[in-house]
């Protein structure tokens, strides 16, 4: 979690243009900056704010080259439909992802800045999505997603969030906020899985079956789950079809630890 001077021009502008309609009733709860244990200043996570603009419904597609860059990302920033881009096939506006990235053939390396906002605006806002979705693909190349929170005062909310990440041929490697409370669904065909010490600590496993690994990260209430009602929380969905894939805390350096190589497998390389 990240804090932004109390002043911060980001985050008012941020705020300003959010629309002022209410939520359905039914909306997931949202979570609040305090929830999230671990480090919270911007100081503690050694992370600098990125100099660039709020966004929001951004989509970002190539054909035979990489995608690296940084995202301010507000999910209330209300965005005119002209701006907006084309929405791919079977998909509707409730659908419509916040943050799309996706290559053919190129690796994908993102750094995402989640604005956080009050309970109050939160209220207000005109929200089609009940969650913040992010999606970063590549047919053939690793995906990095570096994922934080910002705000700027203590008991601001979010809402949960949901990333998707897929690769045909490369690794996958995600850095979660602390706050990160929810399910998570990951498969690979030929690879490991493999969490942080933190990560793995925090987690309910519940299967692991034909490389569909299935967990939950946080305190798990069975009582939050309802019969023929799908999980509207925080989410994480992951496959790759050959290559590793990594979990860690964004304030985690170090990946998980890597078995150690005896003599024999050096000089075998096996």
């Amino acid at each position: 979690m990240i804090l932004i001077p109390g002043d911060s021009e980001i985050s008012k502008k941020a705020l300003e243009e959010h629309s002022h309609e209410p939520v359905p009733e039914d909306s997931p709860p949202s979570y609040t900056a305090s929830e999230a244990p671990g480090p919270s200043s911007l100081a503690a996570l050694n992370i600098s704010i990125p100099n660039v603009q709020p966004c929001n419904f951004v989509s970002v597609s190539r054909k035979d080259s990489s995608i690296k860059g940084t995202w301010l990302l507000d999910p209330m920033l209300s965005i005119p439909s002209e701006l907006l881009p084309p929405l791919p096939a079977g998909e509707s506006e409730r659908t419509r992802k916040n943050l799309s990235l996706q290559t053919k053939d190129g690796s994908i390396n993102a750094n995402i800045f989640v604005l956080l906002t009050t309970a109050e605006e939160l209220q207000k806002a005109d929200k089609m999505n009940q969650r913040t979705l992010i999606d970063a693909g590549t047919k053939d190349g690793p995906v990095t997603v570096r994922m934080h929170e910002v705000h700027s005062q203590q008991g601001e909310v979010r809402l949960p969030i949901q990333l998707r990440s897929s690769s045909l041929d490369g690794a996958i490697r995600v850095y979660l906020p602390r706050s990160f409370r929810g399910i998570f669904r990951i498969k690979v065909k030929s690879g490991k899985i493999r969490f942080s010490k933190a990560i793995e600590s925090s987690s309910t496993p519940f299967s692991e079956v034909n490389g569909l690994k299935i967990s939950f990260l946080g305190l798990f209430d069975a009582a939050e789950w309802q019969p023929g009602v799908d999980w509207n929380g925080d989410e994480l969905i992951l496959e790759t079809t050959d290559g590793n894939v990594s979990v860690l805390f964004d304030d985690e350096e170090n990946g998980p630890a890597q078995p150690r190589k005896g003599l024999l497998s050096k000089i075998f390389k096996f």
